[in-house]
């Protein structure tokens, strides 16, 4: 019977940690990212581009890209490094759950809310799209939107698997993930189109963002991509899939092998 009030208990310090600090007022800006760009490309692109181009461009060179980068580095560190840092996790994870379900309790609350306020910057997007270039149907860039949301919430898991193993399995979290980061999903998704390309998490969400929102069609937004072919939907999702699953384990291992002592043990 104290299992429900456990997991109740650690629901309510994940919507803590998720809404204070530092955390929360990196969250706000990164939601009004998007948005913020597509006013600023709206005002100035050609007159040819209309708002559905806007809204892929922004949802696809930034959202799906950098965006889920940034949000789940910031709440993906802080479920774990964070927690040692302070030496909360000593008494975070030495309750009635074993550690592996605090982890995973604080896991997908934590990714549910990236996944609302994603869904919620990618909405005000499409608004920002269809004002600054004059849409006149609304819905469809919302409906867009939602299609975005797709791979986008399969991306934030996986990018908040991967920091939350590297909170528990490194000294230096935050170097280790901005590295690995950076040089996997960035260089060598968009600078070095090599046949490995095909199994950075980003291109894997384009695999799933071409059939998804794009009606199959690539157009002009992959022309980066030579040497290797962006993964077909099926090979995307069980892929990233795969992917997450292996990271959580390996967060769960991490987690088990990591002494819990923090600062205030010192």
């Amino acid at each position: 019977m104290k299992v429900i009030p456990a997991v109740s208990a650690i629901q309510r310090l994940a919507l803590g940690s998720f809404f204070s600090g530092k955390r929360a007022w990196m969250s706000v800006i990164l939601v009004w990212l998007p948005p913020v760009m597509a006013v600023v490309i709206g005002m100035t692109a050609r007159r040819d581009f209309d708002a559905e181009w806007l809204m892929n461009a922004v949802s696809l060179r930034l959202v799906l890209g950098i965006y889920l980068l940034l949000l789940a580095l910031t709440h993906g560190l802080s479920i774990s490094s964070t927690d040692m840092e302070e030496g909360t996790s000593a008494y975070l994870y030495t309750g009635v759950l074993p550690r592996w379900a605090i982890l995973f309790c604080r896991f997908t609350v934590t990714w549910i809310l990236l996944s609302v306020i994603t869904l919620l910057s990618l909405c005000l997007t499409g608004l920002a799209a269809a004002v600054t270039r004059g849409a006149e149907d609304l819905l469809l860039l919302q409906e867009l939107g939602l299609r975005y949301a797709i791979p986008a919430t399969l991306g934030l898991a996986c990018h908040l698997a991967f920091f939350v193993f590297c909170g528990f399995a490194f000294r230096r979290p935050a170097a280790v993930a901005l590295i690995v980061s950076i040089l996997w999903e960035v260089v060598v998704t968009y600078m070095m189109p090599m046949k490995f390309a095909a199994y950075t998490i980003t291109n894997n969400l384009y695999g799933i963002a071409v059939p998804v929102s794009l009606g199959g069609e690539r157009g002009r937004w992959f022309r980066h991509v030579r040497n290797y072919d962006l993964p077909e939907y099926g090979e995307a999702v069980l892929f990233l899939c795969g992917w997450l699953a292996v990271l959580l384990v390996a967060s769960m291992i991490a987690l088990h092998h990591r002494s819990l002592a923090g600062r205030e043990s010192s």
